[in-house]
């Protein structure tokens, strides 16, 4: 009983609120509460701190697919001039690559939208000459974006318009260039 009785009252004091404290003149002070101001103030630093940090990735991810594209595109361009019958395989692959590097500098620039939906969207003839057509017409809309003034800080709302357009262009003729350029590389493994 004793144990019981000892335990119940053990029970009673842990479930009593927590007395406050008394001033000199015996009058109950508030408890503290935490402050809430530097709380807000340290988590909206922090929040500061990770959209910095997250826009310092976003340019750099831009950086990067910008470099990579023209590489890529000055790859695509040294197997069209060079005497040799074209490598389906890696043209493909290429292509596959700076359909990807477009999709996401296009998620990634903040270039408005397009008014007219760009058209293109007609099967693409599989020929050689068809390739060789698309290719070229790749080349030409990755110089036209990468060369756009509004990545030498130029602002112009036209300009802007023309890199949206061209970005998502060199989407949609790589896309065609890699179908063209597997269907290819099919019918000459036949």
């Amino acid at each position: 009983k004793l144990i019981v009785a000892t335990l119940g009252l053990l029970l009673l004091a842990s479930a009593a609120p927590q007395a406050q404290s008394v001033d000199p003149r015996g009058i109950p002070q508030p408890r503290k509460l935490p402050n809430r101001d530097f709380d807000k103030s340290r988590d909206s630093r922090a929040a500061r701190d990770n959209v910095a940090a997250y826009r310092r990735l976003i340019a750099e991810q831009i950086r990067n697919d910008f470099h990579k594209l023209q590489i890529l595109n000055n790859e695509i361009a040294q197997d069209l001039s060079a005497n040799q019958p074209l490598d389906y395989k890696h043209i493909a692959e290429r292509a596959s690559k700076i359909r990807t590097l477009a999709k996401r500098l296009d998620s990634n620039l903040v270039l408005g939208k397009v008014e007219n939906q760009i058209a293109g969207h007609a099967e693409p003839e599989i020929s050689d000459p068809s390739l060789k057509f698309l290719l070229l017409n790749l080349h030409g809309l990755v110089v036209s974006f990468v060369e756009n003034p509004i990545f030498r800080g130029v602002l112009d709302l036209e300009e802007t318009k023309k890199a949206k357009a061209n970005v998502i262009e060199i989407g949609l003729v790589a896309n065609k260039i890699k179908i063209v350029a597997k269907q290819l590389r099919n019918n000459a493994s036949r």
